[in-house]
């Protein structure tokens, strides 16, 4: 299984940066992907990228995504 990490320091995780994240897989055929956001207060805001769709490996709670 081949994963693929993205990093950013934004402000927030909207949904065209889950739509990337979503992108980079299909291109890739990676499994397993991950979205780490570093200007996330109080910590880091790391969201997994499955086939599934999109959830909070820190919390383990799903985040909402919009597939187009």
């Amino acid at each position: 299984m081949e994963n693929f990490l993205e990093l950013k320091a934004i402000e927030g995780i909207t949904n065209e940066h889950l739509t990337q994240t979503r992108n980079y897989s299909k291109i890739t055929n990676f499994d397993l992907g991950f979205l780490i956001n570093f200007n996330h207060y109080p910590g880091v805001d790391i969201r997994r990228y499955t086939c599934n769709g999109v959830t909070s490996s820190v919390r383990g709670e799903e985040v909402p995504y919009l597939y187009s």
